[in-house]
């Protein structure tokens, strides 16, 4: 076979290697987890893409969490104005039972006014959570 002159080119040469073994990871990827459940309104990313610290990803339905603050609040509106009754009896009545009645029978208005206390605290708790909630989805 005779050597013949080519015209020169530049261009990648490809490069195949074959064997047996595992591949690594090209890039650093990582799995990403909700931290509340909810219907994905809408994806802000596609596959592949490089994402950074604080970039919206996705977006969850905020309804069911605003209908669980409303229910929330709610709740808060209805137990202020009992707690504050039960501290109006209690103030009312101690003077008055105090002389009259044995200790344990004028001990209803302490015992209304603390449940509606640890009602209020339990319904205050819980309704920080669903803010935070709401937040997290920015809608």
């Amino acid at each position: 076979m005779p050597i013949v002159a080519g015209v020169v080119a530049q261009h990648d040469v490809p490069i195949y290697l074959t064997g047996v073994g595992t591949v690594n990871r090209a890039y650093n990827t990582d799995v990403v987890r909700a931290q509340i459940q909810g219907q994905i309104v809408s994806i802000n990313f596609t596959e592949g893409q490089h994402v950074h610290t604080g970039d919206l990803l996705a977006q969850i339905d905020p309804r069911p969490y605003q209908a669980q603050i409303d229910q929330f609040t709610a709740n808060l509106d209805r137990d202020r104005p009992q707690l504050q009754n039960a501290e109006a009896n209690l103030a009312r009545y101690t003077p008055l039972l105090a002389g009259v009645l044995p200790r344990r029978s004028w001990s209803t208005p302490r015992r209304r006014k603390s449940r509606n206390c640890r009602r209020l605290s339990r319904v205050t708790r819980r309704s920080s959570k669903p803010r935070m909630y709401s937040s997290a989805t920015r809608g």
